[in-house]
């Protein structure tokens, strides 16, 4: 039984752990602000009123904090949301395992108080966090998707230029969210059909990563902007009025994607593939010399015609040959009478 005064702590200011559990302590809650390391606070089980100091929200390394069976007032100790501080604390280290960002030196004390948040790329309403920005922040790897379980009030997710793999979730318990940002990321996968029915989506960026299949039928009147370009998309896009009041940069990049809003429409015959898409065509193989018909055949009288005019041809030759040796040894003969 008894009261802690305030001043208690002043000076003991290297504490991690302060526990009063099972007492009979009265009064309100001792003032902590100085007690920088604590991590671990135990006040169940007394008698205690009056409100939780707000200086607790602050406090950078408190890890547990027990204050059930007492008659507190002012927020409760579901306040401070656990479950989805836990959550979030998971995501961090599953992003950043070596502690390339300043995430685990600064997601420490509560990330909720009210409407007021201390923890980077968070912002946050009744306690709650309800967007959720970590843009150009070196986040590489998977998104652990089952973390947002205990996430469920965010209005805005963005995790823009980043090195994320992996697929997109099904965003069916994201009742409440109204822009989503993964552009310049390595997703691969296709687009989740679970956003076409997200009434309140306004804002949707997927350019610069790898998501393949088609363009699912977005037709929300809510949805206002719109990028899917720079990635591996197939097929035609959906004729909806919503699509369809897109211009064409939300779609170029994507090659083998067709539609009225692209230079490609889906009624033309598809454009041929790049030589170093396309498979070698088998080498046509020799077509065999046509051997000549019986028809062909020259006839015994044209062999007889073709021989005679052999012969004659040979004599010809022969007599020429003669004529030309005669006059040679002829104008020997007169060139040695000559000299003698």
């Amino acid at each position: 039984m008894g009261v802690l005064s305030n001043y208690l702590f002043a000076n003991v200011t290297e504490l991690r752990v302060l526990s009063f559990k099972n007492n009979g302590l009265t009064r309100s809650l001792p003032n902590l602000s100085k007690v920088y390391f604590i991590k671990q606070i135990d006040f169940s089980n007394n008698n205690l009123n009056g409100s939780i100091p707000v200086s607790l929200v602050n406090s950078t390394f408190l890890e547990e904090l027990y204050l059930q069976n007492n008659e507190l007032t002012g927020f409760s100790v579901s306040d401070f949301n656990g479950d989805e501080r836990s959550s979030l604390i998971i995501l961090g280290d599953h992003l950043d395992p070596l502690n390339k960002t300043i995430l685990h030196s600064n997601w420490t004390s509560a990330h909720c108080y009210e409407n007021v948040s201390h923890w980077i790329g968070i912002r946050c309403m009744n306690g709650r966090a309800v967007q959720l920005f970590l843009e150009g922040m070196w986040l590489d790897g998977s998104i652990p998707w089952d973390v947002f379980a205990n996430v469920t009030e965010l209005r805005v997710l963005s995790f823009k230029n980043n090195t994320l793999t992996g697929s997109l979730p099904d965003f069916s318990n994201f009742h409440l969210i109204k822009q989503i940002d993964f552009s310049y990321n390595k997703l691969n996968g296709s687009i989740p059909l679970s956003l076409v029915n997200s009434s309140l989506l306004q804002e949707l960026y997927l350019q610069n990563n790898e998501l393949t299949g088609s363009i699912p039928a977005f037709n929300q009147s809510s949805l206002k902007a719109f990028d899917v370009s720079n990635n591996q998309l197939t097929g035609s896009i959906p004729n909806t009025a919503v699509l369809n009041s897109f211009n064409e940069p939300a779609y170029l990049g994507n090659d083998l994607m067709c539609g009225t809003k692209l230079s490609h429409d889906c009624s033309m015959s598809p454009s041929p593939l790049p030589s170093s898409l396309r498979s070698p065509l088998p080498s046509p193989s020799p077509s065999p010399s046509p051997s000549p018909s019986p028809s062909a055949s020259p006839s015994p009288d044209d062999r007889s015609k073709s021989s005679g005019l052999s012969k004659d041809i040979l004599a010809l030759i022969y007599i020429v040959s003669a004529a030309l040796v005669l006059i040679i040894i002829v104008l020997f003969a007169s060139l040695y009478q000559k000299f003698i």
